[in-house]
């Protein structure tokens, strides 16, 4: 399942999705910093290093946690999702959301 967050400005929209486990156990360090999170991403490294890669795998498991807390304790704010249909159909429509659309 997909969780979408928006910044406190309701400008930008990062989301996890259903392969964010995949990404984790690709790319795991590099994947943390897309996503801003360079200590994590730091520590995924060392572990990568002192595991000879093997840290990849637990990564996959909690990589999509790490993330979604991460941009909870940021003060972003979950997308409810039938919010961004709405946003998506507006938008679709050439037609512009007011910030009293994204801020309930």
């Amino acid at each position: 399942m997909a969780a979408f967050f928006r910044d406190q400005n309701a400008v930008v929209v990062k989301a996890t999705g259903p392969f964010t486990w995949l990404w984790q156990l690709l790319f795991s360090p590099l994947h943390f910093a897309y996503h801003g999170i360079w200590g994590q991403a730091a520590i995924s490294l060392a572990a990568m290093i002192f595991t000879f890669g093997l840290s990849f795998i637990v990564y996959a498991f909690i990589g999509k946690g790490i993330i979604q807390n991460h941009y909870r304790t940021s003060g972003w704010k979950e997308v409810p999702s039938d919010l961004l249909d709405k946003a998506r159909a507006q938008y679709a429509a050439k037609a512009t959301l007011t910030e009293d659309d994204l801020r309930q």
